[in-house]
């Protein structure tokens, strides 16, 4: 049985088979849907869009580099903000970035102004970052986005 302090999920944290496991490093919980290769304590085999967890049992529930992946990524984002008390934590690859369109499985592409649409009409506060890849002095591309959701029932 497992006692924490705090429940923090990873959701899609990679099973090495057909993505690494690069887990979130606070997690202490690991979803995936393929089931891992080797021995991970607290893996859960589930479906991003059904996840088999009750309301708000998450202080922060992580979701790195799997709504490019998805047909659906707002139902998603909703399963995301269902299991979390507080926080909800995304990172994905920014539409313009090179490793956006380079992975053939990616199905989604985002940019700033999609998470602002998409998250003012959930009604979630959110604080976004763009990181920069800069190739030369006077050239950067955006790279990655990292969305950190806050449910305004934990205010």
């Amino acid at each position: 049985m497992m006692i924490a302090e705090k429940y923090v999920v990873d959701v899609g944290c990679g099973s090495d088979g057909n993505y690494s496991f690069h887990p979130f490093l606070d997690a202490n919980v690991f979803v995936d849907r393929d089931k891992p290769t080797r021995k991970i304590g607290n893996f859960i085999i589930a479906d991003v869009y059904h996840l088999p967890f009750g309301n708000d049992v998450f202080e922060t529930v992580c979701c790195s580099h799997v709504l490019e992946h998805l047909d659906n990524p707002i139902k998603a984002i909703k399963e995301l903000l269902r299991i979390s008390k507080k926080h909800v934590i995304v990172k994905t690859p920014h539409r313009y970035s090179r490793n956006a369109k380079a992975d053939p499985k990616h199905k989604s592409f985002f940019n700033v102004t999609w998470f602002r649409k998409t998250l003012n009409h959930l009604d979630v506060f959110y604080d976004l970052d763009v990181s920069w890849n800069k190739r030369l002095f006077f050239l950067s591309m955006p790279n990655e986005i990292t969305i950190k959701m806050l449910k305004r029932s934990s205010l």
